[in-house]
């Protein structure tokens, strides 16, 4: 939930949070009106607002951070795999993983043609 809509939930004006927390009412104001992005604000400005909000870090930036593709995933967990492992390892690992699951079609494959 962004900052504004909490405020609103929560029947809390700006200015009430901004004197309660110590932050700044135009910093305040600028996240809330989209002139500053929570995620550049500084830690201290978030954690000030997390603990008066009573939210974690996390559930106060959640609804900024952008979320990433399923396929964006895939493609950064391959990559750390094969800075970890190297380009040989790499190639080991996939094989250990594809051999078996192309024997299984191979074999689910023959057992088709038999039957039929």
């Amino acid at each position: 939930m962004l900052l504004t809509e909490l405020l609103a939930q929560r029947g809390i004006s700006k200015y009430s949070l901004a004197k309660s927390s110590g932050v700044p009412y135009t910093t305040l104001n600028d996240i809330c009106s989209g002139k500053t992005h929570l995620t550049k604000c500084s830690a201290e400005t978030v954690y000030r607002l997390a603990k008066d909000l009573h939210f974690s870090l996390e559930e106060l930036l959640d609804p900024y951070l952008e979320k990433r593709s399923s396929f964006e995933l895939f493609k950064c967990n391959v990559c750390h795999k094969l800075k970890r492992l190297g380009d040989i390892g790499f190639i080991i690992e996939a094989l250990k993983e594809a051999i078996p699951e192309f024997l299984r079609f191979i074999i689910v494959e023959r057992d088709i043609r038999n039957v039929v």
